[in-house]
Formats: C-alpha cells, sequence, structure tokens
C-alpha cells in the first residue's frame, strides 16, 4: 500500500536524479549545434559526445529546416527540396519500380559524409554504440 508507493515514489525520483544530467548536457550540446555557425571540428565533437546517433540525424533535419545546412561545421544556406518519386522499368520482368529519395538535410554530399565522419568518431570517443545510418548511396542518372 503506501509503503509501496514511497518506494516506487524514490526509486523513480533516483532515476530521474540519474537520468537529467545526461538529458541537461544533450539539451545544452543540441543547442549549440543548432545555433552555432561554422563550428570547428573539436567544438562539434566536443557537444557531439553528450548526443545518441538519433540525436545527430534530428540534429541535422531540424537545422535543415531553419535553412542551414545539417552540418554545424558549414555555413553554407540549405534550400529545402522535397523529396522525389524515381521510376525504374523491368523489362524482363515487365514491371515498373517506384524508389522514393527522401530530401537531403545538408547542401553537399561532403558535408553529409563529415557529420557522419564526426558522428562516429565522437560516438567512438563517447563509448556509445553507433546506430547512424550509412550514406545513401549517390543517385543513378538516367540513361
Amino acid at each position: 500500500g503506501e509503503r509501496q508507493k514511497e518506494r516506487k515514489a524514490r526509486v523513480a525520483a533516483e532515476v530521474e536524479d540519474e537520468l537529467l544530467p545526461d538529458r541537461r548536457a544533450a539539451l545544452e550540446a543540441v543547442s549549440i549545434l543548432l545555433e552555432g555557425e561554422r563550428l570547428t571540428r573539436a567544438e562539434v565533437m566536443a557537444a557531439a559526445r553528450a548526443l545518441s546517433s538519433e540525436d545527430m540525424v534530428a540534429m541535422a533535419e531540424e537545422r535543415a529546416l531553419t535553412g542551414k545546412c545539417g552540418n554545424p561545421a558549414c555555413s553554407n544556406p540549405h534550400s529545402h527540396v522535397p523529396g522525389r518519386e524515381r521510376q525504374r522499368i523491368s523489362l524482363g520482368q515487365r514491371k515498373m519500380y517506384r524508389q522514393f529519395e527522401p530530401a537531403g538535410n545538408f547542401c553537399s554530399a561532403a558535408c553529409e559524409a563529415a557529420l557522419l565522419s564526426l558522428a562516429i568518431d565522437s560516438l567512438a570517443m563517447s563509448g556509445h554504440e553507433s546506430t547512424v545510418p550509412p550514406p545513401a548511396p549517390p543517385p543513378v542518372a538516367p540513361s
């Protein structure tokens, strides 16, 4: 009854105390990465150590939505280009396949690769396991 409620509250408070500093550090890191312009590699790595790979992907998306390249070390603008649909026809199977290419969050493939490299390096230094998706292959030119 009452003792069990008190115990649950005490355990919840302990868990919150353990998680809160990490979450606060992650929020501060995201703020630095979102607001920053032309951050150095060291600054980006220092901030990225507090973030998970999912946080890094979300940060790049947020920067792109605000008109900035998803790489905090880049000062180029990002003009939002919607994703596009590609069609591929298989003559042998007599089928048409549709593929959707999502919009990018970076001004160039080089910026995407640079942030991916930073994310992997910072995760390796922090001891977190990487779940950053590999970069997408370059689009194939229609023939």
